[in-house]
Parts: C-alpha cells; structure tokens; sequence
C-alpha cells in the first residue's frame, strides 16, 4: 500500500469550513494575514491530487487535469500566491521545476498529471480557450466582473469547482453575486461563502491586531482586519455611495448651452458646458468619459466609450475607431473640448487633424484625484454631493467603487493608484482636473464700459 501524501498544512477552525464545504464554488473574504491563501493553496493542491471531475474517458484520452490560478496582476502572483503555493506542493509530486515562460507546474495526481497555469486576471481574454477542470482567482474583488464570467466559461464543460479569496473591497459585484448569492434560496446550493478576521487565526500574534487596533482609525481598522464589505482600507473614492451619486438617465433631461435638449426626464439639469476625457489604449482597453458642469457647479457624468483592440484612426470609412467614437459623441453632447492623455502625442495629433477639439490632459494624478474627490465628497448634514453618475454610465460604476491606492503608496502627496481597471478612471481625471485647471478661463472676460 502506497505511503499517503501529506501537505504541510494545519488549519485552523475557520479554515475548516472551507475545506469542508461541498459546493462547487467556494468563497472566503477575509481579514488580511487571515490564512485565506495558505487555506486556498492547499485546498487547490489538494483537488490536483484528487482531481475531482477526471473520467476514465479523459483518462483514456491522455488529457491532463488542467487548472489555473489567477489574481489582479502577476506580480501579485509572483509576491504572494506562488511562493505560498509551491511550498505546500510535496517535494515528491512535483514534476520538474516551475516553468516561469509557460507560467506552468505540473503536479502529480492520483490518476494523471495536473497542470497548473498561473494567470493574470487584468485581461479576461487570456483565459479564452482553456478547458478547466479547475481554477482559483486570489483578490477576486478588485478584478473585471468579466474576469468571473470568464472563469465560470472555462470550467463550464468539465462541471469544475472555483475557489475565490480576498478581503472586501466595496458593494460591487462581487457582494451581489457571491456574498449575496449564497444567502438566496437559489444560491447556497451553489455557492459556498465564508468569513473570518484576522484574530480567529491563532498563529497570528494577537498582541499585534491589539496594537493595530489602538493605532488605527476604526473604519480602516474593521476592512483590513475584520473583512468588513463596507468601503475597503485603501479606496481612493471611499465616499461614492449610489443612492447619493448614481442618478436615473430617464429622470433627467439635459440642456446644452447652446439651448439643445438631450433627454426626456423631468430633471431639468442645465450645462454650462460639457468636455471629455481620453485615456488611450488597445491591448488593455482605452476609454472615453463625457462630463458635463452645471449652473450649480456640480458635475454630471453623462457618457462613455470603453474598449480594448479599437484603433485611434480607422482604414477604411466604416471601421470603428476612437476618432469615430469621439466624433459620435461629440455630435450627442457637443463637446466642448476632449482632454486626451499625455502619453500618446501621436495619437493628440490624429484627433487634432480629424477636426476634433483636443487639448493634452494635466495629468498630476495626485492632485487631480484629490479635485475629483472634492466633488465625490458627500455633505453629512444635506446628504448631497457634487458628483453625479448617470445609471447608463457602466464601466465608470464599476471601476469607481475599487479604485484603490497601490499597496505601501498611503503617504500624502505619494499615493499612487493600482494600475489595475482604472481605464475610465484616468479619463474621468483628465477630463474634470482639465477643465477645473484649464478651462474655467476658456473666454475673455466680457466687461460693461459706461
């Protein structure tokens, strides 16, 4: 009789839930240095020795149980998961070294090898093509809604199981279709969703989280190490709240200044004047937001082009391309000036011989964020703010709620944002920055002579 194979791993009582749980989708949210990625990475190695879903059919196929790994960026792959990940991998099971070119370890299991591909969650698309058996997205929250849907796609065929990990990062989607989910009678058959803190990891010294606590706001206190799913330790716009911002396109209907109504609402909102912001992209995706000012100084964001593989200038007249976008848009709201990212000058100068109003955005994104977060702010006694979002306004829903801080940059006038989804964001901060810097002294002054 074979030796069994042991994974040096104890978890704790929280940790067993997880490993005990039955569903095909098995979520834990938890405090950070909580043991959620010690607890995913043996859960995952396990299910590579057992390979839960393997048929004789595949075995007499030769196919290998493949899996994959994936988190917000690689390099959170490479700092966090894969060293956890490889260290809990008995020494005897492996097969070779890790393959840092294919992003590969092979893993021996019961029946046949498993493969297992380590995966940058920031582009959805690199996972099209894969036939899982299995796959596990680490800081599931702050990535695409899609980046889910993708995963769902790649082990539909196989019936496979998902394990997904994090700390709360807001009421975005992934509350509604996780957390949310497992508690509707629909839902808990299919998802499993769990949760602990910080102090229910006993190997973790609780005179440290005492300390935490006594040093740190409240708030903060309770998402980093409580895995609150209020707004999460390190979000940029942590005021948006969308019973206050998030206002009904049909409501509301717009006048330009050149007295044009758009709209049917009942809402009247009159526009001083409406400009846009461009972020430029193509492999990851470049976006396009429209933002108008009203009489009462608060800004409106209307509209939004978002993308990836669209060129700036097209080839042919009935191509899709950004100088097509901007002209359709343009003619919508009539944009007064598009303020285009810096970085593509080339690209400024294509939309500046196709006619178009463009200027290149400041872009000291330190100082724009805290603009932009001006009008974000709410007031506590009018519960009002002087931001707003239209409901049809998607990508900008979605990625305002996690745009957040990169980790270790939370030091005044030093923050850096996560390049991570933050397309429309960028051109949300070109646009309003731009024209609060610029634009306010677009005219000359007009003065009464006696």
């Amino acid at each position: 009789m074979p030796r069994p194979v042991l994974i040096n791993y104890w978890p704790h009582d929280a940790q067993k839930k997880f490993h005990m749980a039955e569903q095909r989708v098995k979520a834990a949210v938890c405090g950070a240095r909580s043991g959620k990625t010690l607890s995913a990475s043996a859960e995952f190695i396990s299910n590579c020795i057992t390979q839960p879903g393997y048929t004789e059919r595949d075995k007499m196929l030769g196919a290998p149980y493949t899996t994959c790994i994936g988190a917000p960026t690689y390099a959170m792959i490479e700092r966090v998961i894969l060293p956890t990940f490889l260290s809990l991998v008995p020494p005897e099971l492996k097969l070779g070294k890790f393959h840092g070119q294919q992003r590969l370890q092979r893993i021996q299991g019961q029946k046949t090898e498993s493969w297992v591909y380590f995966i940058s969650g920031s582009n959805p698309e690199a996972w099209q093509g894969q036939d899982l058996y299995g796959a596990w997205l680490d800081e599931f929250a702050i990535m695409k809604e899609m980046m889910y849907d993708e995963c769902q796609t790649r082990v539909s065929n196989k019936r496979g199981w998902i394990l997904l990990t994090g700390t709360p990062k807001g009421p975005n989607w992934a509350k509604k279709r996780i957390f949310d989910f497992s508690k509707e009678d629909e839902g808990k058959d299919i998802v499993f969703f769990t949760s602990w803190k910080t102090i229910d990891n006993p190997y973790f010294p609780a005179e440290e989280i005492t300390a935490k606590k006594k040093a740190m706001p409240e708030k903060f206190f309770k998402r980093m190490y409580e895995a609150s799913w209020d707004t999460f330790e390190g979000q940029i716009y942590d005021e948006y709240d969308e019973s206050i911002h998030l206002k009904s396109t049909e409501e509301h209907r717009f006048k330009l200044p050149s007295r044009r109504v758009v709209g049917t609402g009942e809402n009247e909102v009159i526009l001083d004047f409406v400009v846009a912001g461009v972020d430029w992209g193509y492999t990851h995706p470049g976006a396009i937001v429209v933002c108008g000012r009203d009489d009462d100084g608060r800004w409106w964001v209307l509209d939004e082009s978002w993308e990836s593989e669209i060129l700036v200038e097209s080839r042919t007249p009935m191509q899709d391309s950004w100088v097509r976008r901007a002209r359709e848009l343009q003619s919508h709201w009539e944009i007064e000036r598009f303020y285009c990212g810096p970085d593509r000058p080339e690209n400024i100068h294509i939309f500046v011989k196709a006619g178009l109003p463009v200027r290149g955005a400041a872009n000291a994104v330190w100082e724009g964020i805290q603009v932009v977060a001006k009008f974000v702010h709410v007031d506590k006694r009018e519960k009002m703010a002087k931001l707003f979002v239209l409901d049809t306004v998607k990508q900008v829903q979605e990625e305002i709620v996690f745009y957040h801080w990169k980790e270790g940059t939370q030091e005044v006038n030093k923050e850096e944002p996560e390049k991570i989804d933050d397309d429309t964001m960028d051109a949300l901060r070109y646009a309003i920055y731009s024209h609060e810097l610029h634009g306010m002294f677009r005219r000359e002054p007009h003065f009464d002579i006696a």
